[in-house]
């Protein structure tokens, strides 16, 4: 019995990870049209809050007149509650804790992310035959095969395998309500070919996740980029656009590197939905917290004095010249 339940957790195990490798990582082929175009199943993004479940991204590129055309789609869905903190306490809700109160409950659905994501994977494409001698300029980014002969010439065949990477901006994202996948209203176009997607180079490890923008990355910083002459700007964007022209298919995943949330609509729905619960009255607390997190007493402080002065009058009689004169003196303790 125990052999057996331990090859079942086993398989179970293997299955899990299969799964989730499938889950996470998609092919996205160029079709008819010249295009690549798919919908991306996110990685999982341990948000602070609760709120995100999962999301999915969509694209669409494709170039007109030689230039990048991008457009993209997102579709988030909620866990159905939120925490956070108010005033150092922490509260989560639910949706279905609103359901008797209906426009706090239209107010959660309306909640929207700010999301920014990253792009990761392989660019795979064509084979391109070079002559034995012959420097191929995009060596770096393609996996030699085997030499063969042709004609009594000998030729290297040479295969795009081209890892790349690519952010996109929230900016580039019309949010909508959980559930539904909502694209921008119109397409959008880099500035330049330098700005689109970043190669790198094929490293010993290049199919392990790797979303630096290192000194593999064939693509100029924008500072690097303005300093290169009108030439140079020319031969690196031809060079990116020959990669993107070569590539069939992306294999690709999907990462959120930035998320917010409208925390200040969570706090306000949150207190609104207490102050109803308390009958009107927005409360932290109904009791002063007497009590540390560790359940004991505060330390003993000292106790509030007040300073209390007493007066005393003395009257005093004096002589001048054959005249009395009375007099009074208000005199208090030194203290």
């Amino acid at each position: 019995m125990g052999k057996t339940y331990f090859k079942t957790l086993i398989f179970s195990l293997i299955a899990q990870c299969l799964y989730h490798t499938a889950y996470t990582q998609t092919v996205i082929n160029i079709d008819s049209d010249s295009r690549f175009t798919g919908k991306i199943k996110g990685e999982y993004y341990d948000d602070p809050t609760g709120m995100l479940q999962d999301f999915t991204l969509g694209m669409e590129w494709w170039k007109l007149l030689g230039e990048p055309i991008e457009n993209y789609g997102i579709m988030w869905n909620t866990s159905g509650s939120f925490k956070t903190e108010i005033e150092g306490k922490p509260y989560t809700l639910s949706r279905t804790s609103l359901e008797k109160y209906p426009d706090l409950q239209k107010r959660f659905d309306y909640m929207t992310p700010s999301i920014d994501v990253v792009i990761y994977g392989t660019a795979n494409g064509k084979t391109v035959s070079v002559r034995r001698g012959t420097v191929f300029a995009h060596s770096s980014f393609y996996g030699k095969g085997s030499a063969y002969k042709k004609d009594g010439k000998s030729y290297d065949p040479y295969t795009l395998q081209a890892p790349f990477l690519y952010e996109i901006k929230d900016v580039n994202f019309l949010v909508g309500k959980s559930g539904k996948m909502s694209y921008s209203l119109s397409p959008g176009s880099p500035k330049s070919w330098n700005y689109f997607l970043s190669w790198k180079q094929r490293t010993s490890n290049y199919m392990a996740p790797n979303t630096t923008f290192d000194y593999l990355v064939l693509n100029k910083s924008d500072y690097d980029y303005s300093k290169l002459s009108t030439a140079a700007r020319e031969d690196l964007d031809g060079k990116l656009n020959y990669l993107y022209s070569q590539t069939s298919s992306f294999t690709i995943k999907a990462q959120i590197t930035n998320l917010k949330w409208p925390e200040y609509e969570m706090k306000s729905i949150i207190k609104e939905y207490l102050k109803r619960e308390n009958g009107g009255e927005w409360q932290v607390s109904k009791t002063p917290d007497i009590s540390n997190d560790w359940g004991e007493l505060p330390e003993d402080k000292e106790p509030e004095t007040k300073k209390i002065y007493i007066f005393t009058v003395i009257e005093t009689t004096i002589k001048i010249n054959s005249n009395y004169y009375e007099n009074k003196h208000w005199i208090s303790p030194i203290v």
